[in-house]
């Protein structure tokens, strides 16, 4: 039963996909942080501070919170992955 029921969700996702058109957020430009230049595409703080800082500050320099892409489209349901 399960086997059925992971070919059906699979099935599902397959058909919602079709006719979608994905972009890759990592190649937009990222607004929200500290400097452009960073370690990971969504990281706020440049890498070469981690040893400055101490871990909770380091923690949250590598939380994509407040950090955001722009993009316009004309699609009636935007989804994001």
């Amino acid at each position: 039963m399960k086997k059925y029921a992971l070919l059906l969700v699979l099935l599902s996702c397959t058909l919602a996909a079709q006719g979608q058109v994905w972009h890759d957020a990592t190649k937009m430009h990222v607004y929200g942080k500290a400097v452009e230049d960073t370690y990971a595409p969504f990281a706020r703080f440049p890498a070469d501070i981690d040893s400055l800082v101490r871990d909770g500050v380091r923690y949250l320099g590598r939380d994509a919170a407040g950090l955001y892409v722009q993009f316009r489209t004309d699609s009636p349901k935007p989804h994001a992955a």
